[in-house]
């Protein structure tokens, strides 16, 4: 499984961001943002994002609709086009960004378990659903917190990367 990783974007990045015209060079941006970013302005989700995701929104591995946390991992909008893409981009708005970190906050660790628990009943095929790797996700919802709670900070939106 690859990794994941989450970028913070001022309000000039993200405009130039959703302006790329087309999959290819909307990869070559966050390609050259990740050279460019401070160590507060990225999450590295190792490759707890796909349980994460999961666990915060309906179980699957989509973009979602549904209440902030959904949200929380992927974003609420693709950035790439072709589905079959390398790379796979969502983006969160700024103005998204507060509601979602309010969301997370209020994720108790025993309503993470009972989420992480059902994985077994969706298409999920990744790592092993035991203690271990239960404790392995809330880390990371942990450090997720942090790190929505520096995009708050400063007015950012969020744009998430995993390469396929």
């Amino acid at each position: 499984m690859s990794l994941g990783v989450a970028f913070a974007l001022d309000a000039e990045q993200a405009a130039e961001l959703l302006a790329l015209g087309d999959d290819e060079s909307r990869d070559e941006w966050l390609q050259d943002l990740e050279e460019e970013v401070d160590d507060a302005g990225w999450f590295q989700y190792d490759k707890a994002w796909d349980e994460l995701h999961r666990c915060l929104g309906d179980g699957q591995l989509l973009i979602q609709d549904g209440p902030p946390r959904a949200h929380a991992v992927f974003g609420s909008q693709p950035l790439m086009e072709d589905e079959d893409a390398a790379v796979f981009a969502g983006y969160l708005p700024a103005a998204e960004v507060p509601a979602v970190a309010a969301s997370l906050r209020q994720v108790e660790k025993s309503w993470l378990r009972e989420h992480f628990d059902t994985l077994s009943r969706t298409d999920y095929c990744g790592a092993s659903l035991d203690d271990e790797g239960f404790e392995y996700v809330w880390d990371c919802l942990e450090g997720l917190r942090d790190f929505y709670a520096r995009l708050v900070d400063r007015g950012a939106a969020m744009v998430f990367t995993v390469a396929g």
